[in-house]
């Protein structure tokens, strides 16, 4: 339930000092909180974890909370713990000693675990700009995932960084996608009905 989920957040975040309104907007922008099994591009559970190729991080986090893999990859709990963990892990790495927003950035763009560094950033201003502008959407099971907006989370500095919707090469996931957005052709919404969530 997403109370028992917002209990987990509040755990990690206390466990490993990351704040826990990045954790929950980390969590939306990766799976709208669900705890999935593995994706295409290798990453696991709600945090979006990846174990692939040279992107270990379940088993990073594994190692960080004297855990095990399979259990980061199918419990929601220990995947949070394990995000929280290699967020905090990641700062540290980065020698980033102030406690802003700001400062996390980097830390939440590894966290990612994408390649490509412009990938990396668009994913992070994902998450900051739920962050600051807040989330109102439906699990899996039907409960509303409201997340509160923290006001100036996003500053100049991570702005600068280019606009989160376009990547550097030019596409939507990879270097041999096309690119080629378009309208929906179909909806069954009545006429002038907006959309509230998704």
């Amino acid at each position: 339930s997403v109370a028992t989920l917002q209990k987990y957040f509040e755990a990690a975040a206390a466990e490993f000092n990351v704040p826990v309104a990045l954790l929950r907007s980390y969590a939306q922008v990766q799976s709208n909180w669900a705890q999935v099994s593995e994706s295409m591009y290798g990453s696991w559970g709600m945090m979006g974890l990846i174990e692939q190729g040279n992107t270990m991080q379940i088993s990073l986090g594994a190692m960080l909370l004297g855990s095990n893999t399979a259990i980061i990859k199918t419990d929601a709990r220990q995947n949070i713990r394990a995000g929280a963990a290699l967020l905090a892990y990641y700062k540290n790495e980065l020698k980033s000693n102030g406690n802003t927003y700001e400062d996390w950035f980097a830390a939440v763009s590894q966290l990612t675990g994408l390649t490509d560094a412009d990938m990396r950033n668009s994913l992070a201003k994902r998450v900051y700009n739920t962050l600051q502008q807040g989330s109102k959407t439906i699990s899996i099971w039907g409960e509303i995932i409201s997340i509160a907006a923290v006001e100036n989370t996003i500053t100049p500095n991570i702005e600068k960084n280019g606009n989160p919707g376009q990547l550097g090469n030019g596409t939507p996931d990879y270097p041999g996608a096309i690119y080629n957005l378009t309208n929906s052709n179909f909806n069954n919404r009545p006429a002038g009905a907006s959309i509230n969530f998704y």
